[in-house]
């Protein structure tokens, strides 16, 4: 396992079973005894995500978030201009649920004998669903506006799992946000009045500081309940 050093986190790379050298960011103490996975938006693993492993990772965590684009295209990252995110989609459209959850389970293992949950951001909390609905390897999950959930209500997570949602979410309507809740009401779903998509990024316009840190206090509630 490779290791580089970063400014307050490191490089490290994570085999997964079929041999793919998966480089991660990680950040937080080694011997914390519990590790949250962290996934990425289709920005990819770019600064927020890496300083959102930071911030997390002063609250007691080891935090990894793993490359899910290594795959496709290894060492890009995005900003959040339209171009950029349209680019970053076009990267995720080709990270099928099979390499997703190969790269989420070897994450899981390089954490050993830890508490383990998930988190992840948009596109990320979509992969977070999944990995919590067909494996049994977390303690809990948290997916902040994840936009496809709505088409996978049906695959319960096999864990105590945290919804963020926004009220003004162009791209996840009101209307798939209530379908979730009726397919899942075990769930805490979480829906921010005001806020819009992207509300917790501090790179995006649509940053909402306060509502941010409201949804990141309930998240860590949530997670020392469960972890």
């Amino acid at each position: 396992m490779g290791i580089l050093r970063t400014a307050l986190g490191s490089i490290i790379d994570i085999i997964t079973e079929d041999g793919h050298s998966l480089p991660a960011y990680v950040a937080g103490n080694p011997n914390a005894g519990k590790t949250l996975i962290l996934l990425h938006e289709v920005a990819g693993l770019n600064r927020f995500i890496r300083t959102t492993a930071d911030r997390i990772s002063a609250f007691g965590y080891r935090v990894i978030a793993p490359n899910l684009f290594d795959r496709i295209q290894p060492q890009v990252e995005f900003g959040y201009s339209p171009m950029d995110l349209t680019r970053g989609q076009g990267i995720a459209a080709n990270v099928n649920a099979e390499m997703a959850l190969a790269d989420v389970i070897a994450t899981a293992h390089a954490a050993g004998n830890d508490s383990i949950g998930i988190v992840g951001y948009g596109w990320g909390g979509d992969i977070a669903w999944l990995a919590a609905s067909r494996t049994k390897l977390f303690r809990a999950g948290v997916a902040w506006y994840p936009p496809a959930i709505a088409n996978a209500r049906q695959d319960a997570p096999n864990c105590p799992f945290q919804l963020h949602f926004a009220e003004w979410d162009v791209a996840i309507p009101a209307v798939h946000v209530e379908t979730i809740r009726r397919a899942q009401p075990q769930v805490n779903l979480q829906v921010y009045t005001g806020a819009t998509q992207g509300f917790a990024c501090d790179e995006r316009e649509s940053f909402n500081p306060d509502i941010a840190e409201t949804a990141r206090d309930n998240m860590l509630a949530f997670l020392r309940r469960h972890m």
